[in-house]
């Protein structure tokens, strides 16, 4: 189930990737790309950025250089842009999400992952709001929130460039707008076929 988002109203979009069917990008939510499965051909994420930024730039795919921001957040090479992505995988799938002018950051976790020591987990990693809207929760449910809530701190730390050096459990992500640092981060979380897909956008971005 999809949460709202408080950037006026705008619903990020979930879709297969396709090849031949490559959706516009947005200025005001992204839009995420899925690939794999067992039927699905590989193609890893740098190639989904390569052939989105192209259709975008209007250039050849072999011309797309994808290059690291100072604390390793991926981008494109070359003059800035306000072209922004950011990339996730789990087994054999990879999530692309792609946005216009602002920064971006997704997660993706198989929806039956389990976590071992759920109770200990959620000591460790969970905001004390966090910790408070699973009290009660058990077995699957309980596990099923600490996927969400895991991947909405790591969409929100990537979209940031921090990646995981932050302490977790002062990331609160049960709101649809997340802070850190004083900025505010939109958050969606939504569950797509097997994935529970996470992401978080907010700012323009800086190279």
């Amino acid at each position: 189930m999809a949460d709202a988002t408080a950037n006026g109203g705008a619903i990020p979009v979930v879709r297969a990737f396709d090849p031949d069917h490559l959706p516009p990008l947005r200025v005001d939510a992204p839009v995420v790309l899925v690939h794999g499965g067992p039927s699905a051909g590989a193609v890893d994420g740098h190639r989904i950025v390569q052939l989105v930024a192209a259709r975008h730039l209007g250039v050849d795919p072999a011309d797309i250089e994808i290059d690291r921001a100072d604390r390793g957040k991926p981008r494109l090479g070359g003059a800035p842009s306000p072209f922004a992505f950011n990339l996730s995988d789990a087994d054999d799938h990879v999530a692309a999400a792609f946005g216009l002018g602002f920064e971006i950051g997704v997660d993706i976790e198989r929806a039956d992952r389990r976590t071992v020591e759920p109770e200990r987990f959620a000591r460790r990693v969970l905001s004390v709001a966090e910790q408070s809207a699973i009290e009660g929760l058990e077995g699957d449910a309980l596990n099923r929130a600490l996927i969400r809530m895991w991947t909405r701190k790591e969409a929100v730390l990537k979209a940031a460039g921090h990646g995981l050096r932050r302490e977790l459990a002062d990331i609160d992500t049960v709101a649809d707008v997340v802070m850190l640092d004083g900025s505010p981060w939109s958050c969606w979380t939504t569950n797509w076929r097997d994935l529970v897909v996470s992401v978080a956008w907010g700012q323009s971005p800086t190279r």
